[in-house]
């Protein structure tokens, strides 16, 4: 069903939206599981951030969507995990270390929630936790332009950022703000 779902939704965005995707090379450096960090503008932007994506992508989405039952399905048949935002959701965290032990690119948006513009500040930790707990890269991506019809927004992918010198250690509060800030200073060179 996801792959059908995403050749349906990849054709519609890019024949509405006619989207330009530079970096798919970087998608080629990872091998396993990963995490994919875009900046979170809009409600299109998961479907932006699916797009380029080579294995199925899964999600870390906020619980309320998934309060309507048939929607809820339909967010899980796609990949989408619940979370209880501004909470220790242990439940996501384990989900999110199983998706990515099993190999699969994990999105997350680090702002956590939409912002009309993009600042480190806005960084939440939960992705460097991960990233380091689970020892794979973060892959930043750039979401910028317009969401209207024909308006070719830019999808922008960066080069994995790989935290290897924290693998096997537990990173401080302090360090995991650090490696926060840097994923945010990446994904922000990646928008216009």
């Amino acid at each position: 069903m996801y792959k059908f779902v995403r050749s349906v939704c990849s054709m519609f965005m890019n024949i509405v939206f006619m989207p330009r995707i530079e970096g798919v090379e970087n998608l080629d450096l990872i091998e396993g599981g990963y995490l994919i960090c875009p900046n979170h503008r809009s409600n299109w932007d998961a479907l932006f951030a699916a797009i380029p994506q080579k294995k199925q992508l899964k999600f870390i989405a906020k619980d309320s969507l998934f309060r309507f039952p048939p929607l809820g399905w339909f967010f899980k048949k796609m990949g989408a995990y619940p979370i209880r935002r501004g909470h220790a959701d242990i439940g996501a965290v384990k989900a999110a270390m199983t998706i990515l032990k099993e190999g699969f690119p994990l999105m997350m948006f680090p702002q956590g929630k939409r912002y009309k513009t993009i600042e480190v500040s806005q960084g939440k930790s939960g992705a460097a936790m991960l990233a380091v707990k689970m020892k794979v890269p973060v892959l930043p991506m750039g979401i910028s332009g317009k969401f209207i019809p024909f308006s070719r927004p830019v999808i922008r992918i960066g080069k994995p950022i790989y935290f290897d010198e924290y693998y096997g250690k537990r990173a401080t509060s302090e360090e995991l703000g650090e490696l926060t800030d840097k994923i945010m200073t990446e994904i922000i060179a990646l928008v216009d």
